[in-house]
């Protein structure tokens, strides 16, 4: 049985991040982080080289700056995708993030991180067209 991560657990969530304190920190992230083993609809940017229709992904972690996902489809390093967390009978929460590394984990298996880029408009499922633009480094 897969479980789907819903805005109201992400909600959930991010405030139990927030308000932890640094000490319950051991790594070296600037935030914290939830393990996390569910279900998330994503829409890659058009220029990321992938058709830009939802796809589903598997979450690792996320914190209140980022998400770790574990995915079959490679992602290119700083394009941009669009994560729906469902909440009913509302439209879905819609998030862009930006991918900071792609790392293959075995033959069709990628470790992909990113960070936060914005909170879109709760009515534009593809709000990554409207995302500010973002600088290949």
């Amino acid at each position: 049985m897969s479980v789907q991560l819903t805005a109201q657990l992400y909600k959930e969530i991010l405030a139990s991040l927030r308000s932890d304190s640094p000490s319950r920190m051991t790594d070296k992230r600037s935030q914290g982080r939830v393990g996390l083993r569910c279900s998330l609809e994503i829409i890659p940017d058009h220029t990321s080289h992938l058709p830009a229709k939802p796809f589903v992904v598997w979450v690792r972690d996320i914190s209140t700056k980022g998400i770790g996902l574990v995915t079959s489809t490679p992602m290119p390093e700083n394009s941009l995708f669009v994560a729906h967390f469902a909440r009913n009978p509302q439209e879905p929460l819609s998030v862009t993030y930006k991918i900071v590394y792609c790392r293959r984990l075995s033959s069709d298996l990628y470790s992909v991180g990113a960070t936060m880029e914005q909170v879109n408009k709760t009515n534009d499922k593809t709000a990554v067209a409207d995302a500010p633009a973002v600088a290949a480094k």
